[in-house]
């Protein structure tokens, strides 16, 4: 039978990458969104949709940015 060589390629150690998050801000009402309300006599109550954001950054592992 045949003989067969076998050799390894591309043995460079892969890029490892991960998600830096920073802290979640302020949560500010998002007016795109209707409120939602219930009103009784002249006290009304409202409900809105509110949005939050913080810093995401993709970093290289051992590298830095």
């Amino acid at each position: 039978s045949a003989l067969q060589e076998v050799r390894n390629c591309n043995d460079h150690p892969c890029t490892v990458y991960h998600w830096q998050t920073g802290p979640w801000g302020q949560c500010i009402e998002d007016t795109s969104v209707p409120r939602a309300g219930a009103g009784i006599g002249t006290n009304e109550a409202f409900c809105s949709v509110g949005m939050q954001t913080r810093k995401v950054i993709c970093v290289r592992v051992n590298v830095g940015q």
